[in-house]
Protein backbone atom coordinates (compact mmCIF):
# COMPACT_ATOMS: atom_id res chain seq x y z
CA UNK A 1 0.00 0.00 0.00
CA UNK A 2 1.16 3.92 -0.81
CA UNK A 3 0.33 5.22 2.34
CA UNK A 4 2.26 6.68 5.42
CA UNK A 5 0.84 8.30 8.71
CA UNK A 6 2.62 10.77 10.74
CA UNK A 7 2.11 11.72 13.93
CA UNK A 8 1.56 15.53 14.72
CA UNK A 9 0.23 15.60 17.85
CA UNK A 10 3.13 17.35 19.84
CA UNK A 11 3.48 19.63 17.28
CA UNK A 12 1.14 22.44 18.39
CA UNK A 13 1.50 24.79 15.24
CA UNK A 14 -0.19 22.10 13.18
CA UNK A 15 -3.28 23.16 11.02
CA UNK A 16 -5.47 21.28 8.52
CA UNK A 17 -4.37 21.47 5.19
CA UNK A 18 -1.13 22.95 6.34
CA UNK A 19 0.99 22.00 3.77
CA UNK A 20 3.85 19.10 4.54
CA UNK A 21 6.96 18.73 2.43
CA UNK A 22 8.37 14.67 3.54
CA UNK A 23 11.48 15.11 1.58
CA UNK A 24 13.02 18.00 0.43
CA UNK A 25 13.16 21.99 1.98
CA UNK A 26 10.03 24.00 3.27
CA UNK A 27 10.15 27.47 4.40
CA UNK A 28 7.60 27.55 7.60
CA UNK A 29 6.76 29.29 10.42
CA UNK A 30 9.72 28.60 12.77
CA UNK A 31 12.10 29.43 9.54
CA UNK A 32 13.66 27.09 6.44
CA UNK A 33 14.24 23.45 7.27
CA UNK A 34 15.50 20.82 4.87
CA UNK A 35 14.86 17.20 5.28
CA UNK A 36 16.78 14.82 2.48
CA UNK A 37 17.03 11.51 1.65
CA UNK A 38 20.47 10.86 4.43
CA UNK A 39 18.60 11.70 7.39
CA UNK A 40 15.62 9.88 6.89
CA UNK A 41 18.21 6.80 5.73
CA UNK A 42 19.76 7.85 9.53
CA UNK A 43 16.41 7.61 10.96
CA UNK A 44 15.54 4.43 9.29
CA UNK A 45 18.65 2.20 9.39
CA UNK A 46 18.76 2.41 5.57
CA UNK A 47 20.78 4.25 3.01
CA UNK A 48 19.57 7.14 0.95
CA UNK A 49 19.25 4.84 -2.37
CA UNK A 50 16.61 2.65 -0.06
CA UNK A 51 14.58 5.77 0.88
CA UNK A 52 14.39 6.71 -2.99
CA UNK A 53 13.46 3.30 -4.41
CA UNK A 54 10.76 2.34 -2.06
CA UNK A 55 8.89 5.31 -3.04
CA UNK A 56 6.22 2.91 -5.91
CA UNK A 57 5.60 4.65 -9.36
CA UNK A 58 1.70 5.04 -8.06
CA UNK A 59 2.86 7.84 -5.69
CA UNK A 60 2.84 11.17 -7.69
CA UNK A 61 5.68 13.19 -7.63
CA UNK A 62 5.27 17.31 -8.09
CA UNK A 63 8.44 19.11 -9.40
CA UNK A 64 8.58 22.60 -8.50
CA UNK A 65 11.74 25.31 -10.56
CA UNK A 66 13.97 26.82 -7.43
Amino acid sequence: MDMAMIDVTDIAAVALHDEVVLLGSQEGPAGPAVLDADEIAAHAGAIPWEVFTSISRRVPRFYRQP
